[in-house]
């Protein structure tokens, strides 16, 4: 699940240092990939607090490091 967060974190990021836009399409898709991940992320029993820290610093260095 979090490996899906990379492709919005990847976009956020060339947002924000590189000032790129996108179309209303991808963010529309972005959008559905976020509330995909936000679902499984709510309705999973087994998400603790180790577990989610280390799928964010995952991503996020993972996404930098892409960028």
């Amino acid at each position: 699940i979090a490996k899906l967060s990379m492709i919005p974190v990847s976009c956020l990021l060339e947002v924000v240092l590189d000032h790129i836009r996108y179309s209303r399409d991808t963010k529309l898709s972005i959008l559905v990939v976020l509330i995909g991940v936000g679902v499984c992320t709510v309705t999973d029993v087994s998400v603790n607090t180790k577990g989610f820290l280390a799928a964010v610093i995952a991503v996020w260095s993972t996404s930098l490091q892409q960028y």
